[in-house]
């Protein structure tokens, strides 16, 4: 599904929920969930860690030297 979406669309999708705040409802997750973040992602790796310390039973994974390239040019 994901790659018969147009890049657009993807990027309307992405920014639409790009500033939402799921900190005060990640404590209600019910299913095992797994952070992933990439080390150079900015902001993204500490908010990750912060969301993970709050849900019990979640873990977080952090890869090495990677960032998000849709924000790189």
């Amino acid at each position: 599904m994901i790659l018969a979406t147009p890049v657009n669309g993807f990027i309307g999708c992405a920014a639409a929920v790009g500033d939402y705040d799921y900190r005060s409802t990640v404590r209600t997750v019910k299913g095992p969930v797994l952070f992933v973040a990439g080390e150079r992602d900015g902001t993204t790796p500490a908010a990750m860690r912060q969301m993970q310390t709050e849900l019990p039973g979640s873990r977080y994974l952090e890869l090495p030297d990677a960032l998000d390239e849709f924000f790189c040019a």
